[in-house]
């Protein structure tokens, strides 16, 4: 649904990197919510080189952007093209979660997403190329139900899947907060 919104600097944040092949477009996702409590997502996409390529340190440079921008939670990627850059931000300190794209990992996430969109929980700006990406997924359906596929799809969608990976992350419930060394209070 597109329905503006100012990110808050310093707020809960949640982001999603697909990156994408020799000339394929790469997309970061990020995502907080709302005061009525939606979820609203931002994309930032870059497309390739002349040569084809995409330089990786211009998504890195931009990740690290947002981490001192924002409050970031998790920044989950696929490590089967982002592996060496993403264990680098790793090191640095950045909250970084390695999502394999196997249609096991991504049909969960991928229908989670789609129900998101589905119930209007979550919103956008109006960023046509991003909604380009959007509309341009073309579902793969499999046992467990369906994921996106790149090479179903009439065009780029790299925005969505960063979109997904990003709403994703912002859904999971927070981690048990255990005390080290205390057992009983």
């Amino acid at each position: 649904m597109c329905e503006p919104f100012e990110m808050v600097d310093r707020a809960p944040t949640w982001v999603g990197v697909d990156v994408g092949l020799k000339r394929d477009s790469t997309a970061v996702a990020w995502t907080q919510r709302r005061p009525d409590g939606r979820a609203h997502v931002a994309v930032r996409i870059w497309q390739p080189r002349r040569d084809g390529s995409l330089e990786t340190s211009d998504v890195m440079a931009f990740l690290r952007q947002l981490a001192l921008t924002f409050d970031v939670k998790e920044i989950a990627y696929d490590p089967r093209l982002f592996e060496v850059a993403g264990a680098q931000l790793e090191d640095e300190g950045l909250p970084m979660a390695e999502t394999p794209r196997s249609p096991e990992r991504m049909t969960p996430i991928v229908g989670a997403a789609y129900d998101a969109i589905r119930r209007k929980e979550m919103t956008h700006d109006d960023d046509r190329e991003f909604e380009r990406h959007v509309l341009a997924a073309v579902t793969r359906p499999n046992e467990r139900g369906f994921t996106i596929s790149k090479a179903r799809s009439r065009d780029k969608i790299d925005a969505a899947i960063a979109m997904c990976l990003a709403l994703h992350a912002i859904e999971l419930p927070p981690e048990p907060t255990v005390k080290p060394w205390i057992f009983w209070e």
